[in-house]
């Protein structure tokens, strides 16, 4: 039997959840896979309270950003978006920005052909897989990086890592951004998405316009400075593990 005052759980269905004292516990489960399968959890453990990463649907399900009927919100769960983790995530403003942009990330669905977009273009990219170290030194060392939800109302972590280093970020519309304090074009750069035939409902960042605002930035350092710096304060502020565990204890404890 365990007796503390609260759990977290995340994906674990080897656990028995009765071997929790409900006396003398706290519950709360978090699915970062969406839906359905976070009903199904939510319904077999039964938690005090329950947190979605993608309350608007699953990788593998694009919808209709304007049609929002089907929300785990709606069925009683409470979004936890990602977040950044400073110590890892961290920002040296002593390192040149000697990179026009980079995608540390494994390649792709329209990834790989960015990156050659953009190098095609002359500018210094890097793109590909790297640990966590290089991670960080790339993100440093960028002007910018990319984040787009691909016709889906969901964020990545990139969304808040990228801005915790001091990389400007180009993403799509999102209203989850909107929703968690980022205004386009001061925390971040708002670039146009194209539908991608034969998948009408598969978005993906217009190239020509996330070259437009790369070249716009180097050509105005003023302006990436400031984005980087807004970006930067609004997740330190407002977006780190550390204020989702508030956020956790604020409504479970």
């Amino acid at each position: 039997e365990l007796d503390v005052d609260l759990i977290l759980l995340n994906d674990w269905p080897e656990l028995r959840v009765d071997s929790i004292d409900r006396s003398k516990s706290r519950f709360a489960l978090i699915e970062p896979e969406g839906w359905p399968w976070a009903w199904k959890r939510k319904e077999e453990l039964l938690p005090d309270v329950a947190y979605a990463s993608q309350p608007y649907g699953v990788l593998d399900a694009p919808y209709d950003p304007n049609d929002l009927e089907h929300s785990v919100l709606d069925d009683g769960w409470h979004y936890l978006a990602g977040a950044c983790y400073p110590p890892v995530h961290g920002y040296d403003p002593s390192v040149p920005r000697d990179l026009d942009f980079c995608l540390a990330a494994n390649m792709y669905n329209f990834r790989p052909r960015l990156v050659d977009f953009l190098k095609s273009a002359g500018l210094s990219v890097f793109g590909g897989q790297v640990n966590i170290e290089e991670y960080e030194r790339l993100h440093n060392r960028a002007l910018t990086t990319v984040e787009s939800h691909e016709g889906q109302i969901f964020l990545k972590w990139r969304h808040f890592e990228a801005p915790s280093m001091g990389c400007v970020l180009l993403a799509t519309q999102n209203i989850l951004l909107d929703q968690l304090g980022f205004q386009p074009n001061i925390h971040y750069i708002r670039i146009d998405a194209v539908r991608v035939p034969p998948h009408p409902r598969r978005l993906e960042p217009d190239f020509q316009h996330v070259l437009m605002w790369i070249q716009a930035l180097k050509k105005d350092p003023d302006f990436w400075s400031k984005v980087s710096l807004a970006g930067h304060d609004l997740v330190r502020n407002q977006h780190t593990y550390i204020h989702r565990a508030q956020q956790i204890l604020q409504d479970v404890v």
